[in-house]
């Protein structure tokens, strides 16, 4: 198979609101990956400043677009809190993650639970069953929710070069 075809094969799958999701999940567990293979602390600053953007980045398109969703579609109320409250822990941790010192061994426990934190987010949305397949069972047009997801983060982003 040629390039061209590649890239649209991936083009079509970051076109649905999973296949954008999915891809966000892939890049933060690389950010992480990328960390747990560094040893040199001096490029530690950079690799969890690009883990910590991307988590927040992924946060925030959940919560002001695909939670919403989720809750309009299913109904769930008690869930839709539970995952807002999740991410308020989350940001509590990267906030911590922001203010810890490189060189201290609390950086290397903060950022081991926020893996930990990663993963099991990853897992309840990817999973049979889980959050992905409870909207995809509530009929939500995931082409519609993947568009409204990339025009979010494309004028989120245009609106940060020109802050």
């Amino acid at each position: 198979m040629d390039r061209e075809s590649l890239d649209r094969i991936e083009q079509s799958l970051l076109d649905d609101a999973f296949g954008i999701l999915r891809a966000d999940h892939r890049r933060i567990e690389g950010c992480l990956r990328r960390y747990n293979q560094v040893h040199d602390e001096s490029q530690w600053a950079s690799l969890v400043r690009d883990t910590l953007q991307a988590i927040k980045d992924h946060l925030e398109i959940e919560e002001t677009i695909f939670y919403p969703v989720y809750l309009h579609a299913t109904n769930n109320t008690i869930h839709f809190r539970r995952l807002l409250t999740e991410h308020g822990a989350e940001r509590r941790l990267l906030a911590d993650i922001a203010f810890a010192d490189p060189g201290d061994s609390s950086l290397e426990t903060l950022m081991a639970h926020l893996e930990k934190r990663v993963t099991l987010h990853i897992q309840e949305e990817e999973r049979k069953d889980g959050l992905f397949d409870a909207i995809k069972a509530a009929g939500v047009d995931l082409r519609k929710l993947g568009q409204r997801l990339r025009h979010y983060r494309d004028n989120r982003i245009a609106s940060s070069w020109r802050e």
